[in-house]
């Protein structure tokens, strides 16, 4: 744990710097001035995942990336360090400092406790490890989904994994990045809660619950240790969602924020693309600086958003050959590495009858009437409650979303409903496991609820009644949580558990070993020599 800790003041350094610069050049051409610590940390994390990216086209990413991050953070911290110390100073003498900083310290050993124990995630030792590992001793390898297709899932999160993962330093892998970013999330989340300061109820209020149910989840909570691209893709959009809306109700005129939100579910989509849907927020910005003729931020915004997914996207052609994998459809690049089509067929199927719940890659050609039954009968009865619930609350959402647009003109409401829709059924008619996106099944209905509360004249009328609702819902929510949390010992007090070790065979193909799992498919931290690639 210590040696995590250690881990965590770095990256929180690192990312608060890479954040301030980022937000002060995008200020320069939008006067916004939003210093809020939690956008910083979210932005930062977004820059260095670039960062890594990039870095790992030309070399591993490790001790030479964290030199150049050190470096770049000292010329951060010098050519700023007046902004930096009065943004400190705002925030220490801000009212409820106190209260932030008890709530960071207690989530701060919660995390800690959880992500240093053993990982129970099965995909981590199936390629989650061997992924971080690559990227750590070579950067990017050209073709190297041909040896393992798993290893052409280019997630964005591998690249910051292997940033900040220490290898170099302590001699073994930490991967405890999954626990820092649910700190924020957390953190972010019981901090920001409004109903404690206006005591009346708010939609993003409502929503924030959703982050309680995300880390309560049954799944969820065994694999805090793992560094698995789940928690960062669907947290992302839980993030997203809560500060759209809250900018929303805090009538915020700036475009500048609800911009930076959408280059954020940019790097989602990076970090996994089952996030895709969220980019559809980019709309309402778009059409307002189109409307205000802003062409130089219009453009600024684009180069954005570009930086960010193209690493991301030029990792995918040299490990995979294709721009999207599993999409062959997009076949723009002839290279000689490049995966046999057929096989991202394959893999893209095998995906989704997984999500069904088949488990049969010959039943891929199940039709909705046939495999949705026994996906729903894998459900337990309150997930099946929420699912449901979803259809009744569409009709409410969409009708006052409609009036909302015809009486004021403001479609904001709709266009948010209808993206959080989007979310839920692209999840469902892709791969519908819950482990990859349960959560798009509460989010709509908490929108809808929180409106109808945030507009109930006879709610607000009791301004006890609004808090008392939240604390009792959000002890509710959090109860599995929190067990979870009192119910683990402090096993590893200095560092982390080590990835898993599994035993292999070593087959010699032309002069190149290859060392293939003796039982299952599970490799755990076995790699390749420096030697035996050459």
């Amino acid at each position: 744990m210590l040696i995590n800790l250690l881990n965590w003041i770095w990256i929180f350094i690192s990312a608060f710097l890479w954040g301030f610069l980022c937000v002060n050049i995008l200020e320069r051409y939008n006067k916004s001035n939003k210093k809020e610590l939690d956008l910083l940390l979210m932005t930062g994390i977004c820059m260095l995942t670039v960062f890594a990216q990039f870095f790992s086209l030309f070399h591993g990413v490790g001790k030479a990336a964290n030199c150049v991050v050190l470096l770049i953070n000292i010329l951060i911290t010098a050519l700023y360090r007046k902004e930096l110390l009065l943004c400190i100073q705002k925030w220490i003498q801000s009212s409820g400092a106190i209260y932030m900083l008890s709530i960071i310290i207690i989530c701060t050993f919660a995390f800690l406790l959880l992500s240093c124990g053993p990982i129970y995630h099965y995909d981590t030792n199936l390629y989650h490890a061997q992924s971080i590992h690559w990227i750590e001793d070579y950067g990017v390898v050209p073709g190297l989904g041909n040896l393992h297709n798993r290893l052409a899932y280019n997630s964005s999160f591998f690249c910051l994994q292997a940033l900040f993962s220490w290898r170099f330093l302590v001699g073994k892998s930490l991967h405890n990045m999954n626990g820092f970013f649910c700190l924020i999330l957390l953190s972010y989340t019981l901090c920001s809660l409004k109903v404690l300061r206006d005591k009346k109820t708010h939609i993003s209020d409502f929503l924030r619950l959703s982050v309680l149910i995300f880390l309560s989840f049954g799944e969820n909570l065994w694999v805090f240790s793992s560094p698995g691209s789940d928690f960062l893709s669907l947290g992302l959009v839980l993030y997203i969602f809560i500060k759209w809306v809250s900018y929303l109700e805090d009538q915020t005129q700036n475009i500048s924020p609800f911009a930076l939100l959408c280059i954020l579910g940019i790097f989602a989509i990076s970090v996994k693309l089952s996030s895709f849907v969220i980019i559809l927020l980019v709309i309402m910005p778009a059409v307002r600086l189109i409307k205000q003729k802003k062409w130089e931020e219009i453009l600024l915004y684009l180069s954005a958003g570009l930086v960010v997914i193209l690493p991301f996207l030029i990792r995918n052609v040299i490990i995979s050959g294709y721009l999207i994998y599993p999409f062959p459809e997009l076949n723009l690049f002839s290279v000689d590495w490049k995966i046999p089509a057929f096989e991202l067929l394959y893999d893209r199927n095998e995906i989704k009858v997984w999500g069904w719940g088949l488990n049969d890659i010959k039943l891929f050609a199940t039709p909705f009437k046939e495999w949705f039954p026994v996906w729903l009968s894998q459900l337990d009865k309150y997930a099946a409650v929420t699912f449901f619930s979803n259809f009744f609350f569409a009709v409410i959402g969409i009708y006052r979303g409609i009036m909302e647009f015809i009486r004021k003109r403001n479609g904001n409401y709709l266009l948010t409903l209808c993206v959080i829709m989007g979310c839920f059924l692209f999840w469902l008619f892709n791969s519908p496991l819950p482990r990859y996106g349960i959560i798009f099944t509460v989010l709509l209905p908490l929108f809808v609820l929180g409106d109808l509360f945030t507009h109930s004249k006879l709610l607000q009328k009791n301004s006890l009644f609004p808090v008392l609702l939240t604390c009792i819902l959000g002890t509710y929510f959090m109860y599995p949580f929190a067990d979870k949390v009192l119910h683990t010992e402090i096993e590893y007090p200095i560092i982390n558990c080590d990835y898993e070790q599994f035993a292999a065979t070593a087959y010699n193909l032309e002069d190149v070993i290859i060392y293939i799992p003796e039982y299952g498919d599970q490799g755990g931290v076995l790699r390749l020599s420096v030697n035996t690639l050459s």
